[in-house]
């Protein structure tokens, strides 16, 4: 993997690291009392990756095409990852007074986020 491909994949590939641990620490742990923090902890994440992928420059097309590191891509990112950090603070008390804070929930909502950035970052139908 070039250092092109690696500037591409680099934030899908932190935000996908980060939902796995933060799994294995919330099974291996109190489970659900570790819910609000572990939603701050990964809005805050989102937060920082986008301001670090706004800070960037854009790149060539990673993968022979199919990645694109362009700026609508990055808007596209940056855009999907703060909509995600806000879609977590604000539910987060919700969810706790209904009584349905779970651990899993800002999980999911990790990987659903790296899908999406992988998706508008795609050039190609196939990725």
């Amino acid at each position: 993997m070039t250092s092109i491909e690696l500037q591409a994949v680099f934030p899908a590939l932190v935000l996908a690291v980060y939902a796995m641990l933060a799994l294995v620490v919330a099974v291996y742990t109190g489970k659900d009392k570790l819910t609000s923090t572990l939603t701050w902890v990964t809005a805050a994440v989102m937060v920082a990756l986008a301001l670090w992928i706004g800070a960037g420059e854009p790149g060539a097309p990673a993968f022979g095409g199919t990645l694109m590191n362009d700026n609508f891509a990055r808007f596209g990112q940056i855009g999907i990852l703060l909509a995600a950090a806000a879609v977590l603070v604000a539910g987060e008390a919700t969810l706790a007074k209904r009584g349905l804070g779970r651990f899993e929930y800002p999980v999911l909502v990790t990987l659903a986020v790296v899908g999406m950035m992988v998706m508008v970052a795609a050039g190609d139908l196939m990725v």
